[in-house]
């Protein structure tokens, strides 16, 4: 939706989860020919099997990040970053970790989990710093922050998208 079926495109998924199953980046990797880093410490040799050629890593705190994106980026540009993991307060370790400053991300869905102990605090800190690295925030969909870069996305566009798909009307509609 945000890219409009852009095919070729590159992902970052930490905390990718089983290979299949609640995915964030599986329909993009076989769908849209999209490639990218999987990062999970349960599933990495599932990933290694069955998500090929994407590169896995197991335990994303021992991952040289800096280079990874920097080698992933084209034009200093990934295009989706999946964020989520186990438990919420890794979720925003990493965050804080990723050397956002290497690349731009078009999209990212960040997991805040903002209904456990913490969470509403834990969410504002975690918007604070995407705010501060200039994205915008399009939507948040349960748990998951959805964030786009403006330089490259339509943020009107996608926000409506998100709210028809989602059944809600705009105020003035």
């Amino acid at each position: 939706m945000a890219l409009e079926d852009k095919r070729g495109g590159t992902f970052v998924d930490i905390g990718a989860g089983e290979p299949w199953r609640l995915s964030n980046t599986v329909a993009l990797q076989y769908g849209l020919d999209w490639s990218g880093v999987l990062c999970d410490i349960e599933w990495a040799a599932e990933l290694a099997k069955q998500r090929k050629p994407c590169m896995v890593f197991s335990d994303a705190f021992n991952v040289k990040w800096r280079e990874v994106f920097e080698a992933l980026a084209v034009d200093g540009r990934i295009d989706f970053l999946s964020l989520d993991l186990e438990p919420p307060e890794l979720t925003e370790k990493m965050l804080d970790l990723l050397p956002l400053d290497a690349v731009r991300f078009n999209v990212a869905c960040i997991e805040h989990d903002a209904y456990r102990d913490g969470g509403l605090e834990r969410q504002q800190r975690m918007r604070k710093r995407m705010i501060d690295l200039g994205y915008e925030l399009v939507a948040e969909i349960e748990q998951d922050d959805w964030w786009v870069d403006p330089a490259v996305v339509d943020v009107e566009r996608v926000t409506k998208a998100v709210m028809d798909h989602l059944g809600i009307k705009s105020e003035g509609a």
